[in-house]
């Protein structure tokens, strides 16, 4: 089975070591929050759940993930829309293994598009959902 980090590893990973991601973003890349005052725009991504799936018994197979992958901006959703097209691009039906474990199948499920006010500025959130499943 693997470790609960399998798939925040994988993300990173593959995410990170992405040519083009590099060029667009410049290796700002998240998990769960980025530190107070991060150049934009960046990645951010965040476990939203998880189940096991277990055969006859207490064995898990492998675990089913729903995870978030925001890029996040401040001008308008256009200036995103590259970086996102390329996460799409990267972890769409991706595979791969980490240290702690391997992911089997990574699908896109549902895209998130939204705006907040902080301290006065606008930011823009272009989100896509991913199933990962690991093990």
């Amino acid at each position: 089975m693997s470790s609960i980090l399998t798939a925040d590893r994988w993300l990173y990973e593959i995410l990170s070591e992405d040519a083009e991601l590099i060029t667009l973003i410049e290796g700002r890349i998240y998990v769960d929050s980025a530190p107070q005052g991060a150049t934009l725009p960046f990645i951010v991504f965040s476990l939203l759940s998880r189940m096991n799936t277990m055969e006859v018994g207490t064995s898990i197979i492998w675990a089913d993930e729903v995870w978030l992958v925001k890029v996040i901006g401040e001008q308008n959703y256009t200036s995103l829309e590259d970086i996102a097209n390329r996460v799409s691009q990267v972890l769409h039906t991706a595979s791969g293994t980490v240290s702690s474990g391997a992911v089997i199948q990574c699908i896109e499920e549902q895209m998130i598009r939204f705006s907040e006010v902080e301290s006065g500025k606008i930011y823009k959130h272009i989100g896509i959902q991913y199933r990962i499943y690991t093990q």
